[in-house]
């Protein structure tokens, strides 16, 4: 093999490996554009999910016989922690 057919060789071998980095990068790209809608419906379905719980609460939060009551009652405590803490917040403010 004389020089010149080694440096078209080695040519040709960059020439493909070009190419299978290009055609792997396309690829790469393809598939992180389909895991971010994939992600996107996802998140979909998760905010479908909370708003159904959420118009579940509020049709049944009160309700002792409901299915769930246990996690509604921890809705409840959790609302008036909420409630406790938004008050703290008004007199820390209010000391200023």
């Amino acid at each position: 093999m004389d020089f010149k057919e080694t440096l078209s060789n080695i040519g040709d071998s960059l020439s493909e490996a070009a190419k299978n980095v290009g055609a792997k990068a396309v690829e790469t790209k393809d598939i992180v554009v389909l895991k971010n809608k994939k992600a996107t419906e996802e998140r979909n379905i998760k905010s479908l999910y909370q708003e159904i719980g959420k118009l579940y609460y509020d049709k049944y939060g009160n309700d002792e016989a409901a299915e769930w009551t246990s996690q509604m009652r921890r809705i409840n405590s959790s609302k008036n922690k909420i409630a406790e803490l938004d008050e703290e917040i008004k007199k820390v403010k209010s000391q200023d």
